[in-house]
């Protein structure tokens, strides 16, 4: 009997293999998961060091703030911060009707600054999962330096429509790979549309995205993906237009010569070339630097310029080879988007506009480095074929535990680079310099001693509106001084802060001659020095 017993014991329920080796604890810090949930804890432990409760000095944030209100309050899509109500039409309406939840809650900006920091971690969270099915084997280094990343990071903790851009960008990736595989969830292929062009209707240069949603889908002649998409968005984008306005201020921003003085005309297309090098130039020795390795690249100019464009070549390595695997999206978005990027004004450029697809470059580098690892490795003296091969008919899988060491520790420097930027500026974004404390000041002051309809020109009529619940007014730029106060009696302004910002120069180049014109037209109610900050009260209508 006892041997019966002994022999059902040992019979019944063998171990497997799996089940011995997930005894190893060790085996836990292989898991890709584990080191997500790490990134995840790392990456909030950042962004709760630089956040800031107040809407940043970025006018942009004001006004997507100041439109979610407007949507709200049953105002409809207005700028309601200015004389006049006037329409919106320069911001596309997803992210403001994202931040137009947080108004039935809360007027204070707090709650919809912490939705975008929780829109900063789900695109970590999203770039895992999306990427994990194109090369799994270095998902851990991209989900490394994509938590760390300062760019990111720091457009996680503004107002701005970057981290919710990207986060769209990259759901609609992750539901256009699940509908492939179930085609016949009819309800999965038009969530996955209508995700599909959201993006464009939350940043202009969304574009982008639906012309390389449109081509990889007629590649891989996914053609009802491309006929749906091109329908719902034009249908998207007539009615945002029947809504506000058919104006297109973008358009026209593309081809001035400088918007911050309109007086110069329109580029040619010669000076459009030059802007297109120009651009290119700048991005590539010295914006994606700076926008990788942030820490590096300021203290070391010289070597960085060198650096980026290193980086570029990889980058663009990574995209040619990428054409020809599933995840050919990619190469056909970064050149769409970098494209039309190359085409701004050169004063606009900056690291900003490289946060929407820093994920995307980040696998991308990768590639980049794999592909040069696979051809320097393999090939021989049959070079010519095995690049072909490479390229064609090789994905990116098999890569050797050497290969995947080193993109771990090329992550790894880099994550330590961008940590220890964000670390030592953590309290900058917190601290306000003497002329925005002055206009500030001069804000309150506003709130404080004038009329609930007094209208006030200032530089930045957004930020004047959040914080002296005053409408306003942008002067204009000319250097035509009976044109700007004639534009000053038309709005019926009654007051005007003038600030002394260090940044820019508009104030006193366009309305400062203006004014010392008409003399008689206003007195000095407020005043401050260092920088000289006025308010004026206009007394001639």
């Amino acid at each position: 009997m006892n041997k019966t017993k002994n022999k059902k014991t040992n019979t019944a329920t063998p171990k497997t293999p799996d089940r011995i080796q997930n005894k190893n604890p060790f085996l836990l810090f292989s898991s890709h998961t584990f080191w997500l949930r790490i990134i995840i804890i790392c990456q909030m432990a950042l962004l709760g060091l630089q956040f800031a409760p107040n809407i940043s000095t970025n006018g942009d944030d004001a006004v997507y703030y100041i439109l979610g209100k407007s949507l709200a309050t049953g105002q409809g899509y207005h700028n309601i911060h200015l004389a006049g109500y006037p329409v919106s039409t320069q911001y596309p309406v997803v992210f403001p009707a994202i931040l137009a939840v947080t108004h039935f809650f809360t007027n204070n900006p707090l709650s919809a600054k912490i939705l975008v920091v929780c829109m900063g971690l789900l695109v970590t969270i999203a770039s895992f999962y999306l990427f994990k099915s194109w090369a799994l084997w270095y998902i851990t280094p991209l989900v490394f330096l994509t938590g760390s990343s300062a760019v990111l990071n720091q457009h996680a903790i503004e107002l701005l429509s970057e981290i919710p851009y990207l986060l769209l960008s990259l759901l609609s990736l992750l539901l256009l790979e699940k509908s492939y595989k179930n085609p016949g969830k009819k309800w999965l292929f038009w969530l996955t549309i209508f995700v599909s062009v959201l993006p464009m209707n939350c940043r202009s240069i969304g574009m982008a995205f639906s012309g390389a949603f449109l081509v990889a889908n007629l590649l891989n002649k996914k053609f009802r993906y491309v006929f749906a998409h091109f329908i719902v968005l034009a249908v998207t984008i007539i009615f945002y237009k029947m809504l506000t306005s058919w104006n297109t201020p973008y358009i026209i921003q593309l081809f001035q010569i400088n918007s911050y003085d309109p007086d110069q005309g329109y580029a040619s297309i010669s000076e459009m070339i030059t802007r297109f090098t120009t651009n290119v130039s700048v991005y590539s020795s010295s914006i994606l630097p700076e926008a990788f390795i942030p820490s590096f690249a300021h203290a070391n100019l010289g070597l960085a310029n060198i650096t980026g464009v290193l980086m570029s070549l990889l980058i663009g390595i990574g995209c040619v080879r990428n054409f020809f695997l599933p995840s050919r999206f990619i190469s056909f978005y970064i050149i769409f988007y970098c494209g039309i990027l190359s085409l701004w004004q050169t004063q606009w450029s900056s690291g900003r506009f490289l946060a929407g697809i820093m994920p995307f470059l980040f696998f991308l580098f990768f590639a980049g480095i794999s592909t040069l690892w696979e051809f320097c490795i393999k090939t021989g003296s049959h070079a010519s074929t095995y690049l072909r091969s490479l390229f064609i008919n090789n994905p990116l899988s098999s890569i050797s535990r050497a290969h995947t060491l080193i993109l771990l520790a090329i992550a790894l420097l880099f994550a330590f680079d961008n940590t220890s930027m964000q670390i030592r500026n953590c309290d900058q974004r917190k601290q306000s310099t003497r002329d925005w404390a002055n206009f500030n000041s001069c804000a309150d002051w506003l709130r404080l001693n004038t009329p609930q309809d007094a209208i006030v020109v200032s530089r930045k009529a957004e930020l004047v509106y959040l914080r002296s619940n005053r409408q306003g007014m942008l002067y204009p730029y000319s250097r035509d001084r009976e044109k700007v106060i004639a534009e000053i009696k038309k709005q019926h302004a009654t007051y005007i802060l003038c600030d002394g910002f260090y940044w820019t120069g508009t104030t006193q180049r366009y309305l400062y001659p203006a004014l010392a014109a008409h003399p008689e037209m206003y007195r000095i109610v407020y005043a401050l020095r260092n920088p000289d900050t006025f308010v004026l009260q206009i007394i001639d209508k």
